[in-house]
């Protein structure tokens, strides 16, 4: 009897320890602290949210790290990921973060979904896919709407960071305007900003792109709309954040943005102002892009082979839209320029 109790007991630890192993472990590296822990408090929420909202069997164990927006945070959060979490996905926002880490991630074999627009982190890997608009894709269209808008000279400002001073590059070598200012700024500066303004109103563009980290676009915005300048102001991904209207006084209502689109998103923005009371798109459009980024997840899981379906996947929808693989290490997201309005 004793031994027919044991191998039962022995049956029952080891359907436990069968179950237990069947629960994914997803690490994930955001900013919590620092100038952009907007955007990772948003990533963070919108990933517990999309969670929730898996199936029991379907869910993950999330961890979450704050990097703080330091590359050399982010690697050694992924080694803990790597060597005492044991994780079986991991997810990064941000393009130096991913560069930083995406040789580690590889050597560990494991599969990595780079939340930033530049394809440098997944370029020639084999596990690492980029799972927001390519930046290609997204300044292609500011080109495309800043002619039809008839610009003929256009100033152009950046953030000093990888995405930001690629898009600033891809603009400016489409030599289909005349730049009457090219100018870089440091993440953390917000003092230079009213000098950049001065400058920028004495050569009077047509308009400005910004290239810029909240709060410097919104910032400058007013400046250069408190002297007088009259010009439009657009931008691309990392701009497109309805805080910014706050931080610009109102200077950027009606400034237009190439973003992901939104239409999908209804009922998610709902249930995140209700649980977190703050509109997501508040702080960031790559919320959407998180809460999406589990669901593919999942889906890929079920699958029974991760890579082959990231490398696939067609016409999976979410809340970003409906996207594909691009045969390039990333997807086909929809975008568009859309004006900035109030919440």
């Amino acid at each position: 009897m004793r031994k027919v109790f044991l191998f039962l007991f022995i049956c029952f630890v080891s359907s436990l320890a069968s179950a237990a192993d069947k629960v994914k472990v997803v690490g994930v590296s955001v900013p919590l602290t620092g100038t952009s822990s907007f955007v990772g408090e948003s990533i963070k929420n919108s990933i517990l949210l999309a969670n929730e909202e898996l199936s029991e069997k379907d869910k993950f164990k999330i961890i979450v790290e704050d990097d703080g927006f330091k590359p050399a945070n982010t690697l050694s959060i992924i080694q803990k990921f790597i060597n005492q979490d044991k994780v079986h996905f991991i997810i990064v926002m941000g393009t130096n973060q991913g560069m930083a880490v995406k040789d580690v991630i590889a050597k560990a074999g494991i599969p990595f979904l780079s939340l930033n627009v530049n394809r440098s982190v997944v370029h020639n890997m084999t596990q690492s896919f980029l799972f927001a608009p390519a930046l290609e894709d997204l300044t292609a269209i500011n080109i495309k709407v800043a002619k039809e808008k008839l610009y003929k000279k256009v100033a152009i400002v950046s953030t000093i960071q990888d995405s930001c001073l690629l898009q600033k590059k891809i603009f400016e070598e489409s030599n289909e305007f005349e730049i009457t200012n090219s100018i870089e700024i440091n993440p953390d500066d917000l003092l230079v900003v009213k000098d950049i303004a001065v400058k920028i109103k004495a050569s009077n563009p047509d308009a400005v792109f910004l290239s810029t980290f909240p709060p410097q676009g919104g910032i400058l915005a007013r400046r250069l709309r408190e002297l007088g300048y009259k010009g439009d102001f657009f931008g691309g991904i990392q701009q497109y954040r309805r805080e910014e209207i706050k931080n610009s006084n109102g200077a950027l209502l009606g400034a237009w943005f190439v973003s992901g689109t939104e239409e999908s998103a209804g009922p998610f923005l709902a249930t995140y102002k209700n649980k977190y009371g703050v509109d997501p798109l508040e702080l960031s459009t790559f919320a959407l892009y998180a809460y999406d980024s589990l669901g593919l997840l999942s889906n890929a899981v079920k699958s029974g082979d991760v890579l082959n379906y990231f490398r696939t996947v067609k016409d999976f929808q979410g809340i970003s839209g409906k996207l594909s693989a691009d045969g390039k290490n990333g997807f086909a997201f929809p975008v568009a320029a859309q004006v900035l309005k109030g919440s």
